[in-house]
């Protein structure tokens, strides 16, 4: 009776184990958590497509470049479909969870860099800093340290702004380089 009752209980559990298996959710891509954690605006999106939503406002529109910024303050820019995603952080404002990279209540350089590198599992990150004594540099960027982290070979990459107090000003996703 004993053995009948351990066979069962073992053949419960290795159907219940094969159920789980055939059950578990498709892991995606570290691109697609990327684009995911800014927006449901998928990349590669059209500029016909997004001028047709209505959770988004137009913010700009200059030769063959457009923009929209959704209600959760994302821009995305295209050319030639959606390329690029950019969150803000204005000084200041109601601190408050940025999904975005997996930033959550991150603000100072080494907190950010640190939920950054926990969300994509890649620790390496270059960072400039802008010289306004270079006169090439001045203006490159609008802050004053640019760190970037590649996420693709076709020149896609995130990356995080700082300003002069190591307080982040700005996250962004480049998926490819449309330039």
């Amino acid at each position: 009776m004993i053995k009948s009752s351990l066979r069962i209980a073992a053949c419960g559990l290795a159907t219940f184990a094969s159920l789980q298996n055939a059950y578990a959710a498709p892991k995606i891509s570290l691109k697609d958590r990327i684009d995911q954690s800014f927006s449901s605006l998928k990349i590669d999106l059209s500029e016909e497509e997004a001028s047709k939503l209505k959770n988004v406002k137009i913010t700009g529109v200059i030769g063959n470049e457009f923009e929209v910024t959704d209600s959760n303050g994302v821009i995305h820019s295209f050319y030639d479909g959606l390329w690029q995603k950019m969150l803000n952080v204005e000084e200041g404002a109601p601190h408050k969870p940025i999904k975005a990279l997996g930033i959550g209540m991150a603000r100072t350089k080494k907190s950010a860099l640190d939920a950054v590198r926990k969300f994509t599992g890649t620790k390496n990150f270059e960072c400039d800093i802008n010289n306004p004594e270079e006169k090439e540099e001045e203006g490159k960027f609008g802050s004053y340290q640019f760190c970037r982290q590649s996420t693709t070979s076709d020149g896609g990459y995130i990356w995080l702004e700082f300003d002069k107090k190591d307080r982040l000003t700005t996250a962004g996703y480049q998926a490819w380089d449309p330039f």
